[in-house]
């Protein structure tokens, strides 16, 4: 019998995206336990209703510090066995993982899962809930393409908003160490070499899907960044202008394709 896997996630007012992540990694995952950073919104209710079986608990931080946050993951880790991985409310574990975790393959300690860079290519198109957030709108950019195009990407700020966006440095870690020992950002980690698996991405749904709602939710996180996080240069992008994030999304969403290999990354789990 393989081991058990958790996924370990926060969220605060989430409740937007959180119908079609849930129903996302539910399949995937034997347990979840869900960060509640004091949301005031359904989100509570939403998990209630498609993960009863999951657990929520509240955090211990009141701000999205990121070493708070990367530390109570990791102490969250300390009584977990078996896999677990760490994602975000925008990030879509793609693949087949249960026969990733079935084969040869999975006999190390931990991996390192690449991440794409999901852009709408077409947001007039608004998502269904009933459907796989996934099979709507699978376009995104890999990390190869990504470095391809960059350097003709718009610069929208003297910080250049194109950075925070990259995909090569969002891949996330699979790991069933005691914890992560994450760097900062829970994008690496202290023990290397981690081979990295390419049957498997993380859809990271940064610039799509492109709604009002994705808009709000980009401009509400900032209430929760501290100011400390701000003035080192983390999630400077949740303080730009709307305008600017929309000129991101046109260029890479003329770049953006449906990416290649990932089996389920059309399948919808509803």
């Amino acid at each position: 019998m393989s081991a058990r896997t958790t996924v370990i996630s926060h969220f605060y007012n989430e409740e937007y995206l959180l119908p079609w992540w849930l129903t996302h990694h539910v399949p995937l995952f034997d347990d979840g336990i869900l960060i509640d950073y004091r949301s005031t919104d359904r989100s509570r209710e939403i998990i209630s209703r498609l993960a009863p079986h999951w657990t929520v608990i509240p955090s211990q931080n009141i701000e999205f510090s990121a070493r708070a946050v990367d530390d109570e993951v990791m102490q969250i880790e300390q009584a977990v066995s078996g896999w677990t991985m760490a994602l975000n409310t925008t990030e879509f574990l793609l693949g087949d993982f249960r026969t990733f975790l079935s084969s040869e393959r999975a006999s190390g300690i931990g991996f390192r899962i690449p991440a794409q860079t999901m852009v709408d290519k077409r947001p007039s198109r608004r998502p269904s809930e009933a459907r796989s957030l996934v099979s709507q709108k699978p376009w995104g950019v890999s990390g190869a393409v990504w470095r391809k195009h960059v350097e003709r990407a718009p610069r929208t700020s003297e910080l250049d908003l194109n950075s925070p966006y990259d995909p090569t440095g969002r891949a996330r870690l699979l790991h069933r160490a005691d914890n992560g020992q994450y760097w900062l950002g829970r994008h690496g980690w202290d023990v290397e070499p981690t081979p990295e698996v390419t049957e498997l991405r993380v859809g990271w749904f940064s610039l799509s899907p492109w709604t009002a709602e994705t808009r709000a939710r980009k401009v509400h996180v900032k209430d929760k960044i501290p100011e400390a996080d701000r003035a080192a240069g983390y999630g400077f992008q949740h303080f730009a202008k709307i305008e600017q994030m929309d000129t991101l999304r046109d260029y890479w969403a003329l770049i953006a394709s449906k990416p290649v290999g990932v089996a389920n990354l059309s399948r919808s789990h509803r």
